[in-house]
């Protein structure tokens, strides 16, 4: 059995890596929100902007917007937009708002617009200003070249870029995304990782080898089964994706270890399975299709076409009773009228096989 449980752990450690390592992309895309979601957000007007900044997660109270920079459009709709902002006395600051929250920048930009050209006393503006939590994150890409655009930012002297900090706070954000993304993104992460987990745990418990156990749990005389199996494991060589003997027959569907009693095969033939990308077929693998006498099938991948027929070959020879070949009107035989398919030639009185083009 644990050559077994080795060969379905060659074949299922490759899927464990890639979901570890997407458990790892989705964790380390979650940690700062999970960071933040412990703590209080730092008041706006304890940051010191003349520091280091980025990652800050803060809240406070946005008195004033002049004028928003650029904006995100999908399908014609805007989905977010850029806006330039007070972050104290001395420094400006980019906010960055999407959906819903777009309203409120929109409608407090409109009156402090309203407020510096004489059009409101001040109270329209003070009615407007509300309260953001977000995180602190640099500007870059398209959005730093439009912000540097606005503000002429080419002629400006040296104190004065300065002045314009090439930073944004992410409204809503408490990391890299709202509460609800990072939640999902740390589910993501866990579930990813566990399943990683759960298929080594059932490779080395015999999940992946059930159909051994249950061949062993279901003899009469389990440890002397157990005991035969090993021997034929130990004995047998295995020859492109398949072992078989006049007892058994064993091989693999990816990580799934396929077994069966040799002398129950009732149905043997060749499956050609097509990978494609677009339309186009890029490779292709070849399977080694046994049907038994309870109707049960396996399915178990050999190295290619050449071993799928080598095999079919010697199995003919091991099998004398057993249908070779596929045709619809087998399959739908062995589905649904088992007995009138043992008939052709399992239990077929003069031991003729029935055969067709595989």
């Amino acid at each position: 059995m644990n050559t077994l449980k080795m060969k379905s752990f060659k074949s299922v450690i490759l899927y464990v890596l890639l979901l570890w390592v997407i458990a790892v992309i989705f964790g380390v895309a979650a940690f700062p929100g999970l960071v933040n979601s412990t703590r209080e957000p730092i008041a706006w007007e304890e940051v010191d902007f003349s520091g280091e900044i980025e990652g800050l997660y803060v809240t406070g109270t946005v008195y004033g917007i002049y004028d928003y920079y650029c904006e995100e459009t999908e399908d014609n709709s805007i989905i977010s937009r850029e806006y330039l902002t007070d972050a104290d006395d001395n420094y400006y600051i980019a906010l960055r708002a999407e959906g819903e929250d777009m309203t409120a920048a929109n409608t407090l930009m409109d009156a402090t617009y309203a407020y510096f050209m004489g059009e409101d006393d001040g109270s329209l503006l003070a009615d407007n200003q509300y309260e953001i939590t977000g995180v602190i994150k640099k500007l870059s890409g398209d959005s730093l070249q439009f912000y540097h655009e606005y503000v002429e930012w080419d002629s400006l002297d040296a104190e004065s870029q300065s002045n314009f900090l090439p930073y944004y706070i992410d409204i809503n954000k408490i990391g890299n995304y709202d509460a609800q993304g990072t939640t999902i993104m740390t589910v993501a992460s866990g579930v990813m990782f566990f399943i990683g987990v759960a298929l080594i745990i059932f490779t080395f418990t015999g999940v992946f080898q059930k159909p051994v156990k249950k061949y062993i749990k279901n003899n009469s005389n389990p440890e002397l089964a157990a005991e035969k199996v090993n021997n034929f494991i130990q004995t047998v060589p295995e020859v492109n994706g398949l072992r078989y003997n006049h007892e058994f027959i064993c091989g693999s569907n990816k990580y799934l270890i396929t077994f069966g009693e040799t002398p129950k095969i009732a149905w043997i033939y060749k499956q050609v399975v097509n990978h494609k990308r677009y339309f186009i077929t890029v490779s292709k693998s070849y399977t080694v299709v046994t049907g038994f006498i309870d109707g049960t099938k396996q399915t178990s991948f050999v190295k290619n076409e050449a071993s799928a027929d080598a095999h079919i070959e010697q199995l003919q020879q091991l099998c004398p009773h057993a249908v070779i070949g596929y045709t619809d009107e087998l399959d739908r035989m062995f589905r649904k009228d088992l007995n009138q398919f043992l008939n052709i030639s399992y239990n077929a009185p003069d031991s003729e096989k029935h055969t067709t083009d595989y």
